[in-house]
This record gives C-alpha cells, structure tokens and sequence, in this order.
C-alpha cells in the first residue's frame, strides 16, 4: 500500500482539506473584517501564521487518531470507545476552553500594549563603522537647491541599506547645513563616526557639475573623490557612480554581503521629469500660506502626472495619498451621505497608494507613517477608542523601526492627544502632557536645525504645530 492510499483510508488528506478550507475562509475574514475594528496590521498576519503551523498539526492529529484506532486488536471495541470518549471531552471541552483563553489572552494584550512603557531611544546594535553624509552644498540658485539636496537625501538612503554601517540621518547632520565654522574632523567627533561623505552640487542651463570626497577619520586624510561635469539628464547616473565608488571604498575595510551592495543599487526613481514633479509637490506641502484644499489641488495632479510617467515611484504615490487627507481635513462629512461616501472612496484610494508605495519602498517611512493615520476617515463616534489604540500600537513599531524620523514621534504625539480627548478618568492630563512633552521634542529638534528640514515630512508637522497647536 502506498503513501497516498495509506493518507486516504485515514482519512487524512479530507481532513487536510476541511481544514485547508476552513483555513482559507478564516484569512480572507480577518483580512475583511480586521481593518474595520482597527485591530492592527500585525494581528492579520499572526491570524495567518497560526493557520499555517494548524496544518503539521492537523495531520499529525489525524494520522495519529486514525493508528490508535488499529491498536489493540483483542481489547479493540474496549479502547475505541475509551478514544470515543477521549475525543469527545477534547472536540467538547478542551478545544472550546483553549480557544477561549487565547482569545482573552490576546485581546488582553491588544488592549493593554498601548499603555505599555516602550523604549524610543536608539537601538543598541554593534555596527562595524559609522558614517555621515553631510548636505551637498548648493552652488546654484535657491530653485535649484533641491538638486543638491536630493543628492544627499539619495546617498542617506541608500547607504542605510548597508545592515553593519551605522548612517547618521538626516536630523543629526541637518544642523552643519549652514553650519561652515566647524572643521570635518570636528564635525566626526561631534557625531562620533568613522566616515564622512561632503560635497557641492552646481546646476545651470541643464548643466550639472558634483564634487563629492569621502573621508576617513580614522586615517585622517580623503579615501576617494571625484568631479563630474554632466548634463542635468544624467543626474540619477551621477547619484548611481557616487553611491557605488563610496559602497566600493567602505567594502575594502567592512564586509559588506552582496545583498546590502544590490540594495545600495535601488534608486527611487530614474525619470528625472517625475522627480521634478515631486520636488515641485512637496514645494506645496512645505509652504504655510496655502491652506489644505489649496495644497490638495495643487500636489494631487503633480503626484499622478509622476506615477504615469515612473509607476514605481513610491514618493509620488505618497504625495497623491496626503493630497487626498488634506481634501477632506476638517470638512464635516457626518451628516452628508454623498460626501460621506466620496470621503470613504478616497480613504479607500489613499489606502491603495500608501500600499503601492510601501511595496516598491519597504523603507519608505513616510508612507508608513501616513497609513497609521489614514484610518481617521473611517472614524466615527462608535470606534473612534478602538481607532485610536490600534494607531498608538502601529505608531510606537514605526519609532522603534525609526526613532529618528520626526514624522513618526509626530503622529504619536498627536494620537496620545486624541486618546486623552476621547478617554475620561486620572490618565487624561497625564496623556495630555506625554503629547505635548513629544510635541515640544519634535519641536525643539526642528529649532536646533535652524528650520532646516531634512525631510519634507518635517516642513508638514510645522505648519501642522503652527495651524493646529
């Protein structure tokens, strides 16, 4: 007899196929309903998790009842119904109960981790070397500014894709900006890394010229440099030849594995057209005199003209999402079915960008930070509790992944508020002052760079402060 007619008279392969199918209803529920009670993301996945270890255990339970059931051929009706009775107190009894308490055991803990005491600190990894890309200087017009910037923004992004390189970000450099008193060896010390990475960016009538030096620290002298004089269409070239002669030179001295290299190789975009798209819609969100339906119009066509011109851009699926929040920000929906439902659709279209985003940039923080946020459109007085602990669960992973993004300590700031807001009890001005502690962080760290923002993420949560706070 062989293996498939031994799993068939066991009976085996229907019961892989009952709970196969039982398995598959139970995902596609929870991916449904789960977004709806504002249960977070991770829960979905754990759902989906333990499905798949149910399935060795399945077949392990079901070959094995079906072996005990030959044992014992003098005392067989005896033992079949003692397993009777066995199966019936595990099927009646012991299942149910089980059940039960892991679902207490993990609703408790849904409920209370939010109220939990998590680190924001910086992670205690051991990195080989440490390195700071400092802000490419602009030689060119202030409309151009955004070249050089854009330069450095790459060159951070990329390098920190290298798992055993510590990269400063862009808070911590953001104060040498203007900065030029301070020497590079003044600077290493101050932000304690091995490496520094300087240069400037010069842009005129469609001409680029980039200058950029790698310094070792520790050797006191410049591992490598290079010139380029390109057309302005060569641009994404240039960024490409720059971040592999750095990764090529840190190689020589660190063990850089060739997936991090390959990561290294990832650009955000190669359309230099999209890119000043993007430039030009973050322009908008930047700026404190447009009031969000004003930013909304503007940025909303600029992001989509980006997407049809790279589809892989994630930024431009950002910008097309946040135009789509500062649509409906502060427009009272509640009693207006239509809007209701228009407001609905985008929260639905917002959701898909933000996802398409994240999927062609893992990395891309902003995005993930907007999708915390994103569930305020279906937010109504029944849910509005559940909406709020779920997003302060999804806020505090996205600081520990990130402590040093400001949009992030941002949004949780502003959801502890909310839940101060909605919640009644001792806790209320204690929730009160924790948000307005991490405000006045966000805050201060944005004026001790001088109003220098590393991010545009940053420019947001400024005129936020100023509109709202």
């Amino acid at each position: 007899m062989n293996l498939i007619e031994e799993l068939k008279r066991r009976k085996v392969l229907k019961t892989l196929g009952v709970y196969g199918a039982a398995a598959l209803v139970i995902s596609q529920l929870v991916a449904t309903v789960f977004p709806y009670l504002f249960l977070p993301a991770w829960t979905i996945t754990f759902i989906i998790i333990i499905l798949i270890i149910g399935f060795p255990i399945t077949f392990f339970l079901s070959w094995t009842y079906e072996l005990k059931q030959e044992t014992g051929s003098d005392n067989k009706i005896e033992e079949t119904k003692e397993h009777t009775s066995k199966w019936n107190f595990t099927k009646k009894i012991f299942f149910p109960v089980t059940g039960f308490i892991l679902m207490i055991l993990g609703g408790a803990f849904w409920f209370i981790y939010p109220f939990l005491s998590i680190s924001m600190g910086h992670d205690n990894k051991e990195y080989d070397a440490s390195i700071a890309i400092l802000y490419m200087e602009n030689m060119s017009s202030e409309e151009n500014s955004y070249f050089a910037d854009g330069l450095t923004e790459e060159l951070i992004n990329r390098l920190s894709r290298i798992q055993n390189l510590k990269v400063r970000p862009r808070t911590d450099v953001a104060v040498y900006k203007n900065n030029k008193m301070l020497s590079i060896n003044e600077i290493a010390k101050d932000l304690g890394v091995n490496y520094i990475v300087e240069g400037a960016v010069t842009v005129a009538k469609n001409k680029l010229r980039v200058n950029a030096k790698l310094f070792d620290i520790a050797q006191d002298n410049i591992t490598w440099s290079d010139s380029y004089k390109r057309e302005l269409t060569d641009l994404f070239e240039v960024q490409d030849d720059i971040a592999s002669k750095i990764v090529a030179k840190l190689n020589e001295k660190l063990t850089i594995t060739k997936v991090d290299i390959q990561a290294t190789e990832r650009t955000s975009t190669e359309n230099l057209e999209a890119y000043n798209l993007v430039m030009q819609a973050f322009e908008y969100t930047e700026n404190p005199i447009y009031s969000r339906k004003v930013k909304a119009t503007k940025i909303e066509p600029l992001a989509l003209k980006a997407i049809k011109l790279d589809s892989t851009y994630a930024d431009a699926y950002v910008l097309a999402s946040l135009a789509l929040m500062y649509k409906w920000m502060g427009v009272p929906t509640k009693d207006d079915p239509e809007l209701r439902k228009q407001e609905l659709a985008d929260y639905d279209q917002g959701i898909f960008y933000l996802t398409t985003a994240i999927q062609y940039d893992k990395g891309n923080y902003f995005a993930q930070a907007l999708k915390i946020v994103m569930p305020f459109f279906r937010a109504d007085d029944s849910n509005n509790l559940l909406m709020v602990r779920s997003m302060i669960i999804d806020a505090n992973i996205l600081m520990q992944k990130n402590p040093d993004f400001l949009f992030s300590k941002f949004i949780y700031g502003m959801i502890v508020m909310q839940q101060a807001w909605i919640e009644e009890g001792q806790n209320k001005s204690e929730k009160y002052q924790e948000s307005l502690d991490i405000l006045l962080e966000v805050y201060n760290k944005i004026k001790q760079n001088n109003f220098e923002f590393t991010h545009p993420s940053e420019a947001i949560i400024f005129t936020e402060l100023l509109t709202d706070i």
